[in-house]
């Protein structure tokens, strides 16, 4: 975002990477699949964000597993930008 001359103060990936895809190619899959980052980052992070029970009670192992995965495509990509970007 730095190199792009951006900066969004939030914690949604989503909107950082739909920011992003404004300005240089970002997969149409990938940033879709992004969009589960915040349904796991964001009530995860906050205790009260679930009435009933704490997070940890209302996300599985897999889930965490897809959230990974997911995040390491994403910084792959990224990676992968900034290594074109500085040639």
């Amino acid at each position: 975002m730095k190199r792009l001359g951006v900066y969004r103060q939030t914690h949604s990936v989503n909107m950082l990477l739909n920011e992003v895809a404004t300005r240089v190619y970002f997969p149409k899959d990938l940033a879709s699949s992004a969009e589960k980052l915040d349904r796991y980052y964001i009530p995860t992070r906050y205790p009260g964000a679930w009435l009933l029970l704490p997070p940890h009670k209302h996300y599985s192992r897999e889930n965490a597993e897809e959230a990974i995965n997911i995040a390491r495509k994403v910084l792959n990509h990224v990676r992968k930008l900034l290594e074109e970007d500085s040639r």
